[in-house]
């Protein structure tokens, strides 16, 4: 893979992120397995969002756990043809790379990513179904058979922000949704 002066040798589970309207060179090593390519396309409204912090990120980013979870959560995106999922894919996707440490963190084996990806997608579904509830970090980690540390570390780790900030932007988008729809503020509230 090259792009001006600079290459690299993508492996397995690498990204690369192309910019609009750059040029890049590619070629397969001989005696190499062929891999598998997926190319997201941004609608231009996005596009245009994203051409200023694209600039600005690394062309292939450090690999993550969280970028392997995104990985992982690609794969359901693309099978249910989910157009506004991609989207929201790409948008995670650049604030992931954005915000991935400068430091190796250690990553997590793939049976073990695929194992707190089922139970962070647990809890997540359960605070989805039912913000409003009381949800702690004691009972959200026990109903997915984690401990309270482990459950709120791999939980940020994963999506990018801890389980009290997840709740609370989704307690504040039904808010918006009922305010949106004339609810009064005290009913809302």
């Amino acid at each position: 893979m090259g792009h001006q002066r600079r290459e690299w040798l993508l492996g397995s589970g690498c990204v690369f992120l192309s910019r609009p309207n750059d040029v890049y060179r590619y070629a397969h090593l001989p005696d190499i397995e062929p891999d598998t390519c997926l190319s997201v396309t941004l609608c231009r409204s996005l596009c245009g969002e994203f051409t200023e912090n694209l600039n600005c990120l690394p062309l292939v980013p450090p690999i993550t756990n969280r970028l392997r979870f995104l990985q992982l959560q690609l794969g359901s995106i693309v099978r249910d043809d989910v157009g506004l999922g991609l989207e929201a894919f790409a948008c995670e996707l650049v604030d992931t790379v954005a915000e991935a440490p400068t430091n190796n963190h250690r990553l997590y084996r793939s049976n073990q990513l695929k194992w707190y990806a089922e139970r962070i997608h647990a809890a997540r579904e359960r605070m989805d179904a039912n913000p409003a509830d009381q949800h702690s970090l004691f009972h959200l980690s026990s109903h997915v058979a984690m401990s309270p540390f482990l459950f709120a570390r791999v939980f940020r780790e994963l999506i990018g922000v801890p389980p009290h900030k997840y709740l609370l932007h989704l307690r504040l988008a039904r808010a918006r949704t009922l305010l949106e729809s004339g609810m009064s503020v005290t009913d809302t509230c």
